[in-house]
């Protein structure tokens, strides 16, 4: 088993590396070992050393959250999270698995997320692992946008000179037709294929 400690840094990290900010949380909020926000989510972090306790004391952490989401707007403030709830513990014990799910399948005051880390060790698997039971709070890594200039001609161009592809991806986008060019290719008359 892993410590619930380890775990709880791997993902404050992640969460950090994704620009998402720590939140100063007070003693009053136990159930709570941290709290992240982004401009439209807030998230809570509850640690359990054990899954029989991340059962039984779900409910308080989820509690704690709301409480600490409500004392930090204003009547005036137009802001609006969703609220997230990650539950972690080093703990991957089966007979708890029920409850578990139970738990994130509850969605009425905010979504959960369950991290039962069980015998995942090192810091690579722990990471992997991490990452994939977060997955909805990190950002989608954005597509270089200078290397592709147009994606369709990209994956033309890729089924080579041999292929009729490209020359009728080059009159589709140029708006002739298909049928046309597809006749020129196949007749060897390369007016609008490979001989462009």
């Amino acid at each position: 088993m892993i410590e619930s400690s380890t775990v709880l840094d791997t993902v404050d990290n992640l969460l950090q590396r994704s620009g998402m900010r720590r939140v100063p949380v007070t003693k009053a909020t136990t159930y709570l070992a941290r709290v992240f926000e982004s401009s439209d989510a807030l998230v809570g972090l509850a640690a359990f050393e054990t899954s029989s306790e991340l059962a039984d004391q779900w409910t308080d952490a989820e509690e704690a959250l709301t409480r600490f989401a409500s004392s930090h707007l204003d009547a005036q403030d137009p802001k609006a999270w969703d609220l997230y709830l990650v539950l972690i513990t080093g703990d991957r014990s089966m007979s708890n698995e029920e409850a578990l799910e139970r738990a994130r399948i509850d969605t009425r005051r905010a979504r959960k997320l369950t991290v039962a880390a069980g015998d995942r060790q090192g810091d690579t698997v722990l990471g992997a692992f991490v990452r994939r039971q977060i997955a909805g709070l990190l950002p989608i890594p954005e597509i270089e946008r200078g290397r592709v200039e147009d994606p369709v001609e990209e994956v033309a161009i890729a089924f080579g000179p041999t292929s009729p592809i490209p020359s009728l991806v080059r009159a589709y986008t140029s708006g002739e037709p298909l049928m046309a060019e597809l006749h020129h290719w196949i007749t060897g008359e390369q007016n609008g294929g490979l001989d462009r």
